[in-house]
């Protein structure tokens, strides 16, 4: 969940993962590392439509630098080679993101 941390984004606007367990609490992060990320929206999270919030609760700009890492060929949804050049796509256009990397 390393990825809707970073963007502010509670699934259902709610704190809980999709088992129902209580997932991570809102942060204000300056990094964020997506190690093989799965299960997000990346239109939801970032770039120009984005339905993620561009200030953090003191009303200062979000602002974060990312790095996502990918497996090879996987076919998970979130995981595949498509879906890291959309999130690398949506990271180069949203203002909050100050530096990223896609492997």
């Amino acid at each position: 969940r390393a990825l809707e941390i970073a963007a502010g984004y509670l699934p259902r606007d709610q704190v809980h993962d999709v088992d129902g367990s209580i997932g991570p609490l809102p942060v204000e992060p300056e990094v964020a590392v997506a190690w093989y990320p799965t299960r997000y929206d990346v239109a939801s999270l970032f770039g120009a439509e984005k339905s993620t919030a561009s200030t953090v609760e003191d009303g200062k700009e979000r602002s974060m630098a990312v790095m996502a890492v990918f497996a090879g060929e996987d076919k998970l949804d979130g995981a595949t080679p498509d879906d890291a050049a959309k999130l690398k796509a949506q990271l180069a256009v949203d203002p909050r993101v100050k530096d990223f990397m896609v492997k």
